[in-house]
């Protein structure tokens, strides 16, 4: 069916809204399926919603970087009516808030903070001021300002991020979570501090890095060990990092080695931002080693699993699914 660009233009930013009825959520997923032009301006302004607007206590901040990055993306693709049909859905809101920030930046410039919130299913890159450069993975949002002043360079993270430190020992570089900060002066690490995650880990490459926490105190890290804090008990452990394991996901791999499935496929819905429903008995015991790559689909994923482990798996919808566990079948006694 040939429908115009205004039509499919509509039918997105009410999709993204969750404004959508069942009739006009399948005429856009007939329209995403009929080519591989229409999936990937779909997907590139879903991001873009995403990133701009999962973080709802930063709405009004984040919502103008919507728009900017809008305007970026549309100088690069031929996307003739998505700037303008967005612009309309919010123009005035975005003309209100814009004054606001402004006026606030000229009276308060240190209080200048910029919150980048990265989907799920995807990653990104963010270069500061000071030239420290930091790749963030899916589901991750970090806070920093736009340049650094005071005695030290400080952010704050809910994820996981890789960081290469600008070296500058008279200004210390700190990075915030809820549980633990990690203190540098230039060095390269890993901070995973997801909030849904039982545990939250520094791992260091190069350097040294000091954690406090209130559990804990302080401690020094030395190259090639993790700390790792039970968030329930606030026990600090530290252990020997296994390097290729922990940075796989910035090169577009997942390797993981004798993981629970319950933290498999959690860290599956952050890769693929899907669902996955687990089944409520039988699968503490199940532990998996492995690896993936982007290229691999989700269904090639779970297949993969299926194949090697007592579970099936049913697909609810477009992106949810669930798994059952199948004991006394033949990979049940595999094992």
């Amino acid at each position: 069916m040939d429908k115009s660009n205004d039509h499919i233009e509509n039918l997105i930013i009410c999709y993204l809204n969750g404004k959508c009825s069942e009739v006009q959520k399948q005429e856009l997923l007939d329209w995403v399926n009929a080519s591989e032009e229409n999936k990937l301006l779909f997907i590139r302004t879903k991001d873009i919603w995403d990133s701009a607007r999962q973080q709802p206590d930063c709405s009004n901040e984040q919502l103008i970087d919507f728009y900017r990055r809008l305007v970026v993306r549309k100088e690069k693709t031929p996307v003739r009516h998505l700037l303008r049909v967005a612009s309309m859905a919010a123009m005035l809101a975005v003309a209100f808030v814009a004054g606001i920030l402004v006026y606030s930046y000229l009276l308060f410039p240190e209080a200048r903070q910029i919150v980048y919130s990265v989907p799920l299913g995807s990653k990104a890159s963010v270069e500061l001021s000071d030239g420290t450069k930091i790749s963030l993975n899916s589901g991750s949002t970090l806070t920093y300002p736009d340049n650094f002043r005071g005695k030290t360079r400080t952010v704050s993270l809910t994820g996981e991020a890789y960081f290469e430190v600008s070296s500058d020992k008279s200004h210390p570089f700190i990075v915030q979570t809820r549980h633990f900060d990690v203190r540098v002066t230039g060095t390269q690490f890993d901070v995973c501090a997801y909030d849904d995650d039982q545990l939250a880990s520094a791992t260091l490459f190069e350097g040294g890095v000091e954690l406090s926490g209130k559990s804990f105190g302080k401690m020094v890290l030395n190259p090639g060990e993790r700390a790792v804090v039970d968030k329930i008990n606030g026990r600090l452990t530290v252990e020997n990092a296994d390097i290729q394991t922990i940075t796989s996901w910035k090169d577009g791999k997942f390797y993981f080695k004798n993981i629970s499935l319950p933290d498999l496929i959690k860290r599956l819905e952050r890769w693929y931002d899907v669902s996955i429903k687990l089944p409520e008995r039988g699968i503490d015991t199940l532990k998996y080693s492995g690896r993936f790559q982007n290229q691999e689909t989700i269904w090639q994923v779970l297949d993969a699993l299926k194949l090697t482990s007592p579970i099936d798996y049913t697909r609810e919808n477009l992106r949810e699914f669930k798994l059952q566990y199948l004991p006394g079948s033949a990979n049940d006694k595999k094992r």
